[in-house]
């Protein structure tokens, strides 16, 4: 009789253990706990099991190792019928090759999907139906398409449905990006330059602007630098003791301490003379005097040419005569220039008026 003892972690991994190895005939003669060391003890299971003889483990097949179709057909024998003996073809020899058909993988165009030609003509009508209501307030189309998308990025359509809410929603996103002026930092200046063409209302604007000063309490002085016309440097001067504000024809007479605003030559936009224009403009504080009547692209045209000037600020004038106010906000956007204000006439009787962003979009909004 063989007798062997096993020792595992636990009693079930010892009986497989005298089972692979003795057989499923083995006699369990007995099995104890044991732990193996002092100091740090590992507990252990100790299995002693008897059988009628050794069992004698098969040796594995020799596999001839030159030949490995055929080794494979010894350990296999099913497959012994159909092994195929693979001889390399000779350099020479001619071997036709199968060519694999190459398959293409072609990605899902979202286009394709169901449903989402529908959704996309939805959004698509969404956008022209917001883009006709920003075009309408004489906004480029460019300006009104990117408007449109983002009141339907920002808000529900079940909320734009409101009118209530679709007005505040318009407000809202015309707000964002525009820039302006506060009065006190407009007063904060020792000197201002308005620059424009002929005919864009700077002569009417400054008076506006003196007239708000004093209403303020501030000090201000009226200076006329413009010496081609004698014309409109009588007017000024008639402007000046109308609404009792000092006049100056030279700037160094006007006290330094008061805020002076200097009416100067008017802005030549072909390629001749603004020396003068120019030299008052160096180091003095100027901004851009627009007539809002005209036509975008020829106040972009001003605009260009009056940039060399770093003027801080547009001011835009005689807007009693235009029904679409959006150009306000196209120039802005392009020049992200901040607005200095608007005079809505040519006449003294309405005032020069500062915008916040929120009024100033509610402005132009405004019927």
């Amino acid at each position: 009789m063989f007798v062997k003892k096993f020792e595992a972690p636990s009693l079930e991994q010892a009986l497989k253990m005298v089972k692979s190895e003795m057989g499923p005939e083995a006699l369990v003669l007995s099995t104890q706990e044991r732990r193996s060391g002092k100091l740090f003890s590992r507990r252990f299971i100790e299995v002693t099991a008897a059988s009628e003889s050794k069992r004698e483990n098969k040796k594995a097949p020799q596999i001839e190792k030159n030949n490995p179709q055929v080794n494979l057909a010894e350990v296999f024998p099913e497959r012994k019928n159909n092994v195929k003996y693979f001889t390399k073809p000779s350099p020479h020899e001619n071997v036709p090759v199968a060519k694999s058909k190459v398959e293409r993988y072609v990605d899902i165009e979202p286009d394709s999907l169901p449903g989402f030609q529908t959704a996309q003509v939805i959004l698509k009508n969404e956008t022209v139906k917001y883009e006709a209501g920003f075009k309408g307030m004489g906004i480029s189309n460019e300006h009104a398409t990117q408007l449109a998308k983002r009141m339907l990025h920002d808000f529900s359509k079940t909320d734009l449905s409101n009118p209530s809410f679709l007005a505040k929603a318009k407000t809202k996103v015309l707000t964002v990006g525009l820039r302006t002026l506060s009065p006190g930092e407009f007063f904060k200046r020792a000197d201002w330059i308005p620059i424009g063409i002929s005919g864009s209302g700077k002569t009417t604007a400054l008076v506006k602007l003196a007239i708000l000063a004093r209403e303020q309490e501030k000090s201000v002085s009226l200076v006329s630098m413009d010496n081609r016309k004698v014309v409109g440097r009588t007017e000024l001067s008639g402007y000046a003791r109308l609404i009792r504000v000092p006049f100056f024809t030279e700037i160094n007479h006007a006290n330094p301490e008061k805020l002076k605003l200097i009416d100067c030559p008017a802005l030549n936009l072909t390629e001749g003379d603004n020396t003068t224009l120019e030299k008052l403009a160096l180091e003095r504080s100027s901004f851009i005097v627009l007539d809002a009547s005209s036509r975008l692209s020829e106040l972009m045209r001003q605009v260009q040419k009056a940039m060399v000037f770093s003027p801080e600020a547009i001011a835009f004038t005689k807007l009693d005569s235009v029904h679409d106010r959006g150009v306000i906000y196209d120039v802005l956007k392009m020049t992200q220039l901040p607005l200095l204000g608007i005079s809505l006439s040519s006449s003294f009787k309405t005032k020069f008026k500062f915008f916040t962003p929120s009024e100033l979009a509610q402005f132009l909004t405004k019927e």
